[in-house]
């Protein structure tokens, strides 16, 4: 077991059943991954890394049955004891929805994307109560963006200021050239709203497993967010081409750079247990 920082959290697993999941077009490219993937399949995973729990994320926003299900999974397992669910911040039920999950110690947040340009929904008074919601519960709203959508998203952080927010996936950066510098750009204006942070997850396939890459990426989300607002997700199971747990989580200790043990702490596990409230 190999561990170089105090105490690891992983805040980016995935679980499913194959047999009752229902979002399976997105796995038909990928067969290493048309399977169930449960607790037992992670927990030697996690020890062997040295990792001491993980946080769940949802895999399906249209299902009801299986936000309770993760959130069962959280009674029984100590070593995922959250859980980030799946919901439309725009559908009707989302009200009753946050009322059952909410019944959970384990529910910390929920994970969401909206389709189309941020600045037609920002100001959506749905969206509006939802983020309400979210922020007297406590609750982080998570969000998948496409690096397009960014520039939208400064008029929901100024709408809102107090919900706290994650962007997924290193915040979705594009490949080099123009659209990264402008990435860049409106990453840096954002990164102003101190309640914003990003989820350094999926790092080895957006950086095409290029250390140099990897390295460069981490090195601006740390410049412009500080290491204080970096939280590390592995992803699993959905790892490029199968590859082990463990190679993912030395992938992204080798971007990370030269930090102090305290930056290091934090990436790994202090962040995600202050910005989700699992203490």
């Amino acid at each position: 077991m190999e561990s170089s920082v105090a105490s690891i959290i992983d805040a980016h697993i995935h679980i499913w059943d194959y047999a009752s999941y229902r979002q399976t077009e997105w796995l038909a490219s990928r067969p290493d991954l048309q399977t169930s993937f449960l607790p037992p399949d992670l927990q030697p995973l996690l020890h062997d890394s040295g990792v001491r729990e993980g946080v769940i994320i949802e895999a399906d926003k249209s299902s009801y049955a299986y936000n309770i299900w993760w959130l069962e999974v959280t009674e029984y397992c100590p070593y995922l004891k959250a859980v980030v669910l799946g919901a439309d911040l725009l559908q009707d039920s989302l009200k009753l929805w946050l009322e059952a999950f909410t019944q959970w110690p384990g529910c910390k947040g929920i994970r969401s994307r909206l389709a189309g340009p941020v600045k037609e929904w920002a100001g959506h008074p749905t969206v509006s109560r939802a983020m309400d919601m979210l922020t007297e519960q406590g609750l982080v709203l998570e969000l998948q963006v496409d690096a397009d959508q960014l520039d939208g998203l400064g008029i929901l952080l100024e709408n809102k200021p107090d919900c706290r927010m994650i962007l997924d996936a290193c915040a979705a950066p594009p490949a080099e050239g123009v659209e990264r510098s402008k990435w860049e750009e409106r990453l840096r204006l954002l990164a102003a709203h101190e309640l914003l942070a990003v989820k350094c997850s999926g790092l080895q396939a957006i950086s095409d497993g290029d250390e140099d890459r990897g390295r460069d990426l981490m090195q601006f989300l740390a410049e412009t967010f500080g290491t204080h607002r970096l939280i590390w997700g592995s992803g699993w199971p959905v790892f490029p081409d199968g590859q082990p747990y463990q190679q993912a989580l030395q992938f992204f200790r080798a971007c990370i750079g030269e930090r102090s043990e305290l930056e290091r702490e934090a990436i790994f596990g202090g962040n995600a247990s202050r910005i989700y409230r699992l203490a």
